[in-house]
C-alpha cells in the first residue's frame, strides 16, 4: 500500500477484533410508539393477581397458562420487529425461544425457566408447580418482559466503536429486520487490516478503502467538514461488509445486544 492508495470494488481482508473491545455508543435508531409490547405485562398482571390469592391446582394452571401467553406474545413480537430467522447463521436454532438465547437476548438460565414455564403447560394432565414455584415462574417471565422491553421500543441500526487514545473509530451498521449481514467503516491504523488470513480476525469484503491523504484530499474537494477522521494512527479509511467466519457473526450479535 502506499501513501496515495484508494481502492474500489469488492475483495476480501481481515480486521482486528480488538476494534470491538473499544467504547461503544449507540449512533443512530428507529423508535417504536405502538404499545402492543404491553399487552404482555397486562398477562403476567393477570398472573399475579391468581398467586396473590388462596390458589387452588385449575387457578395455578391458569397463572402458568397465563406467563406462557406473556412470554410468547413478546417472543412473537420480538421475531417481528428483528426477524431473527433472517440471520445469516447457518447453525442457528429453529426455536424462537431458543434463538434469543444464541444471539445473547437472554441468559440460558432464564432461557430454562422460560422453556420450564411452556413445557409444564404443554403435557396432558400435568399438575402447575406448587405456589413457591409459581412466584419462581412468575418472577423469571418479569425479568424477561423488562430485559427486552427497550429492544423492543427501539431498534439501533449504528453503534460506533471508538479508541478514545488514539483517535480511531469503526462503526457497525445492522438494520433489522431488513439486513442482519453487519456493515463496517471507520478509520483504523494499517496495522489493523490485514490483505491475509489472520486465525481470529473477522472477514470482511472491502467496498473501499484509502489512505488518509487521499481521503482528505476527497473531502477537501467535496468541500465537506467531516471532523471524524481520527489522528496520525489511523492512516486507512476503510468501508467494508462482514462475511464470517460464524463464531465471529455471533459473537458480533451478542455485542450488538449488549450494546443496545
Amino acid at each position: 500500500m502506499t501513501s496515495q492508495l484508494i481502492q474500489t470494488g469488492l475483495r476480501e481482508m481481515w480486521i482486528s477484533p480488538v476494534v470491538f473491545d473499544w467504547e461503544p455508543m449507540v449512533e443512530s435508531s428507529t423508535d417504536f410508539t405502538s404499545s402492543r409490547w404491553k399487552r404482555s405485562y397486562e398477562l403476567w398482571s393477570h398472573a399475579e393477581q391468581i398467586l396473590n390469592k388462596s390458589t387452588t391446582e385449575f387457578e395455578r394452571a391458569n397463572l402458568i397458562m397465563n406467563l406462557r401467553k406473556a412470554v410468547d406474545r413478546r417472543v412473537r413480537l420480538l421475531d417481528e420487529r428483528y426477524s431473527f430467522r433472517a440471520i445469516p447463521v447457518k447453525d442457528k436454532p429453529s426455536d424462537k425461544l431458543v434463538l434469543l438465547e444464541f444471539v445473547g437476548v437472554v441468559r440460558p438460565r432464564m432461557l430454562q425457566k422460560l422453556i420450564a414455564i411452556r413445557n409444564v403447560v404443554e403435557h396432558d394432565d400435568a399438575k402447575p408447580p406448587d405456589p413457591e414455584n409459581c412466584e419462581v415462574f412468575l418472577e423469571f417471565t418479569w425479568y424477561f418482559l423488562r430485559s427486552t422491553d427497550m429492544i423492543m421500543q427501539r431498534v439501533v441500526d449504528r453503534i460506533t466503536f471508538t479508541d478514545n487514545e488514539n483517535g480511531c473509530w469503526v462503526e457497525l451498521g445492522i438494520n433489522p429486520p431488513d439486513r442482519w449481514l453487519p456493515l463496517l467503516r471507520g478509520w483504523l491504523p494499517a496495522s489493523l487490516i490485514s490483505d491475509e488470513f489472520r486465525d481470529g480476525w473477522p472477514a470482511v469484503r472491502i467496498k473501499r478503502i484509502a489512505t488518509r491523504a487521499t481521503e482528505l484530499s476527497r473531502l477537501q474537494e467535496e468541500e465537506s467538514d467531516d471532523t471524524g477522521l481520527g489522528n496520525r494512527t489511523c492512516d486507512r479509511f476503510f468501508e467494508a461488509e462482514v462475511r464470517g467466519p460464524t463464531e465471529t457473526l455471533k459473537k458480533i450479535y451478542k455485542l450488538y445486544f449488549e450494546t443496545v
